[in-house]
C-alpha cells in the first residue's frame, strides 16, 4: 500500500525520503518562537519597569535608604503624578522632587516635609513660602543666627560641625513651618476660642450685675477677665502669621509669614489686641457702673 501511494506521487517527490532529524529541527523552531514571543513583551515593557526601579533607587538612594522615608516619596510622587492636583503646584513639585536628588539643602527639606505627613497642597504650601522672598528672608536670618552660635561654640571646641548646626537649624525651621501649615485650617478654631473666653469673661460680668458684687469681687473678677484674655493672647502672638479669616485658603501663607516682624503684622497684632482690651474695658467700666449704683442703692 505504501508502495502504490509513492506510485501515484510526483516523479520529485518519489525520491524524498522521511527524515526523521527534520521533524527535531520543526520542534526546536516551534519551541524557539514559543520562547521568543515572551521575551519581546518583556522588553517592550522594560523601559519602563527599569525606569521605575531607578527612580525607586535613586529615591532610596536621596533618603539615605530610609525605607519608610522611600515609601512616603514614592507614595508623594505617585499623588502628584495620579491626582487631581493644580499643574502649577504638580510643576512645582515635580521640579523639588527632581531636585532634590542632586542637591542637598533641598533634599533634606523635602524630605523633612515627608515625615510631616503633609499632603499636597500642604506641601506645595510650604514650598512656596520657603521659595518666596519672606522665607528666603528667614531662612537667611536663622542661619546667621546659627553661624554666631558656631562661632561662639568654635571657641570651645575645634570639633563642632557648623554646617552641621545650621543644617539642624535648617531642618527645625522647615518643621515648624510644616507643623504651621499643618495647623493652619485650625487656626480659626483658635481664634473662635479667644472670643469664646471673652464671651464667657463678659457673662461671668452679667452674673456679677446680678450678684451686685463688693468691690473685692469686682477687682477678682477683673482680673480673672484680664488673665483669660492675656493668656489667649499669647496664643495668638505664637500662632501670628497664620490667623486669617476663614475664607482664606492655605496657599496664602506666604503672605501671612511676611507679617513676621512687619509693621503690618504687628498692626494686625495690636488691633486685635486693642479689640480684646476693649471688651475688657467695657467689661470692666460696667462692673463699675455696678458698683456705683449698687453703692447710690446702699
Amino acid at each position: 500500500m505504501t508502495e502504490a501511494f509513492r506510485n501515484n506521487l510526483s516523479p520529485g517527490l518519489q525520491t524524498k525520503r522521511f527524515n526523521p532529524g527534520r521533524l527535531w529541527i520543526w520542534a526546536l523552531m516551534l519551541l524557539s518562537f514559543s520562547l521568543i514571543r515572551p521575551q519581546t513583551a518583556d522588553a517592550q515593557d522594560s523601559p519602563a519597569d527599569a525606569d521605575a526601579d531607578a527612580l525607586h533607587y535613586r529615591i532610596m538612594e536621596a533618603s539615605g535608604f530610609d525605607h519608610a522615608l522611600t515609601d512616603v516619596w514614592l507614595s508623594m510622587e505617585q499623588t502628584i503624578t495620579e491626582t487631581n492636583v493644580d499643574p502649577e503646584q504638580r510643576t512645582m513639585l515635580h521640579r523639588w522632587l527632581s531636585a532634590a536628588f542632586n542637591d542637598e539643602v533641598l533634599k533634606q527639606d523635602f524630605s523633612t516635609l515627608l515625615r510631616q505627613n503633609l499632603d499636597v497642597d500642604q506641601a506645595a504650601a510650604v514650598i512656596r513660602f520657603l521659595e518666596s522672598p519672606s522665607g528666603s528672608a528667614i531662612l537667611e536670618t536663622e542661619e546667621q543666627q546659627v553661624n554666631a552660635t558656631d562661632d561662639e561654640l568654635l571657641d570651645f571646641s575645634e570639633s563642632f560641625n557648623p554646617r552641621s548646626s545650621r543644617n539642624a537649624a535648617r531642618v527645625r525651621l522647615v518643621e515648624d513651618i510644616a507643623e504651621g501649615t499643618r495647623t493652619f485650617e485650625n487656626t480659626v478654631l483658635i481664634l473662635h476660642s479667644i472670643y469664646a473666653n471673652v464671651m464667657r469673661a463678659v457673662q461671668a460680668v452679667n452674673v456679677a450685675e446680678d450678684r451686685r458684687m463688693g468691690e473685692e469681687d469686682f477687682q477678682y473678677t477683673s482680673a480673672l477677665i484680664r488673665t483669660q484674655i492675656e493668656n489667649q493672647m499669647r496664643d495668638y502672638v505664637r500662632l501670628n502669621m497664620l490667623f486669617t479669616y476663614r475664607d482664606t485658603e492655605i496657599s496664602d501663607l506666604e503672605n501671612y509669614a511676611a507679617h513676621l516682624n512687619s509693621p503690618a503684622g504687628l498692626w494686625y497684632t495690636e488691633t486685635l489686641h486693642n479689640i480684646l482690651s476693649e471688651v475688657l474695658v467695657n467689661a470692666e467700666n460696667r462692673l463699675t457702673a455696678v458698683m456705683n449704683t449698687s453703692h447710690k442703692t446702699d
